[in-house]
């Protein structure tokens, strides 16, 4: 999450330790997926879906889901131009 701003940080964690009552593995492993996913979306930004681009209107909207037992997460993020995320 370098880079990220401090509001995406707080939310990230503060749901992380929702995930703690029910275990820390639980909570370790969404971190852990949440790291692969944005890391995955630093190197591929365009690769991202585009599903929600029209229906949203917002130019370059893209998401990349990860699964979580039974859970599944939408990360979303917009492609600049310049095509960095």
């Amino acid at each position: 999450m370098s880079g990220a701003p401090d509001w995406f940080r707080q939310d990230v964690l503060q749901y992380a330790d929702e995930f703690a009552e029910t275990g820390d593995d639980m909570r370790c492993s969404f971190l852990a997926e949440l790291k692969k996913t944005t890391d995955w979306i630093a190197e591929h930004p365009r690769a991202g879906s585009s599903t929600y681009e029209s229906l949203a209107r917002i130019r370059g909207l893209r998401h990349k889901a990860f699964h979580l037992g039974s859970m599944q997460f939408y990360v979303f993020y917009v492609v600049a131009p310049d095509g960095t995320a």
